[in-house]
């Protein structure tokens, strides 16, 4: 599809997917509201049972499964997203706060991304194949540094660059000394060879002058 068109059908999908949340949350229950509302002003991910505990000293309390249903009917109709723990634990935040995480799957720590690896992705007409998007979700899932040292999966860097350093230091000390004693030996070696064809020629010359006398 060209660019041209894979832009259209992009911008019209986006505007297709806007609209619908809005006509969708226009026509929420109230105990829909109420959940929408408390995950708003979550700074960060709740899990069903954190938003039944937050609403159980409220003047609306929920129960457990009220809560479970409405955030399922919540996702959807795109207001709402879900993702999982490695624990299987639920984590539910608006559809509209777009972040992704890296998470541990030994600790179970996570992360949050700054930004969203895949936020200018946009699929064409032909890949939605009359799907359309509501929100979307990306997780990275593997060790954590913590984890990886206490499996001994990696060292410590502070220390094995420290080492390696100490080890090129005594490597250097050691060429240096090893140069000096080779340069004091030679030094140290007289020039025989310079002197034994002088002293050769001096006896031949005794030699040939007592022939003579």
């Amino acid at each position: 599809m060209p660019r041209s068109a894979a832009a259209t059908t992009a911008t019209a999908t986006a505007t297709a997917t806007t609209t619908g949340t809005a006509t969708a949350a226009s026509q929420l229950s109230g105990k829909q509201e109420q959940l929408l509302s408390e995950l708003e002003k979550a700074g960060a991910e709740l899990s069903g049972q954190d938003l039944h505990a937050q609403l159980r000293t409220s003047q609306q309390p929920m129960g457990l499964a009220t809560v479970y249903r409405n955030l399922r009917q919540l996702q959807q109709l795109g207001l709402v997203r879900c993702r999982h723990l490695p624990s299987g634990e639920a984590l539910y935040a608006p559809a509209e706060r777009d972040e992704h995480h890296l998470t541990c799957v030994d600790c179970g720590s996570t992360e949050t991304l700054d930004v969203c690896p895949v936020h200018d992705v946009q699929l064409s007409a032909q890949q939605l194949a009359g799907f359309r998007p509501l929100f979307h979700t990306l997780e990275f899932f593997g060790l954590c540094s913590t984890c990886q040292q206490r499996q001994g999966l990696v060292t410590d860097i502070t220390s094995s660059t420290t080492a390696s350093r100490t080890t090129a230091s005594d490597t250097t000390a050691s060429d240096t000394t090893a140069s000096s004693t080779t340069a004091s030996s030679t030094t140290a070696v007289p020039p025989t060879s310079c002197c034994e064809p002088a002293a050769a020629i001096t006896t031949e010359t005794n030699h040939a002058e007592s022939v003579a006398g």
